[in-house]
């Protein structure tokens, strides 16, 4: 079985005192494939600042939080799921939602 993990339970996992992390250890730990597509990373990166301030965390400690985090999450890259894109849009019109989607349909 596979998970796709959206950048709303990243950022939970992160801010969240934990609780979303550990399940997602223990998702990992039953054998549930977590993945994301390579967009992930993108809209950590552009949040990054926002999630600092949410989490109460230095930057440094919440980058190697959010590495702990990507240990347990397969990154997809964009050549295995762009040809579902299209179909992607015809379902979705939040652009930041398409990848995770179209990954899905994949």
């Amino acid at each position: 079985m596979q998970l796709v993990v959206d950048a709303n339970v990243v950022i939970a996992s992160l801010i969240g005192k934990g609780t979303v992390f550990l399940l997602l250890k223990q998702l990992d730990r039953a054998g549930v494939r977590l993945i994301s597509p390579s967009f992930l990373k993108e809209e950590i990166d552009e949040h990054f600042d926002e999630i600092v301030g949410k989490s109460g965390l230095d930057s440094i400690t919440l980058k190697y939080l959010f590495s702990e985090v990507l240990n347990l999450i397969e990154i997809v890259p964009k050549f295995k799921y762009e040809m579902f894109i299209a179909e992607a849009e015809r379902i979705c019109s939040d652009k930041d939602d398409l990848p995770y989607l179209a990954l899905s349909l994949s």
